[in-house]
């Protein structure tokens, strides 16, 4: 990263460099004032980074529900997964993931 830092950081100069219709992507979680400075990151116009973390919690959703087990437990044991399931996807969302 020290080839990096602190010479590449994604402003609005690269933005605008970039093209007026170029769009901000993150997967998250990003180094604020390192990577990106906030004002490019939190921009609600031309930042995706929001979207992007967002469309990874349902990739994540898919990949549980393909890799847990097929049987039919009981619907309290049902209500239970999804109860921790729905826990631990809000916890992510709290940490910007």
């Amino acid at each position: 990263m020290d080839v990096f830092y602190p010479k590449y950081q994604v402003t609005w100069d690269m933005m605008n460099v970039a093209g007026p219709n170029s769009m901000f992507m993150h997967c998250l979680p990003a180094n604020r004032g390192e990577e990106v400075v906030d004002e490019v990151m939190d921009d609600p116009e031309r930042s995706l980074c929001w979207v992007e973390a967002e469309n990874r919690k349902h990739s994540i959703r898919a990949i549980l529900a393909t890799l847990c087990p097929q049987s039919e437990p009981d619907e309290q044991k049902a209500a239970a997964y999804r109860a921790t399931i729905n826990e631990r996807m809000a916890a992510l969302g709290k940490h910007g993931l």
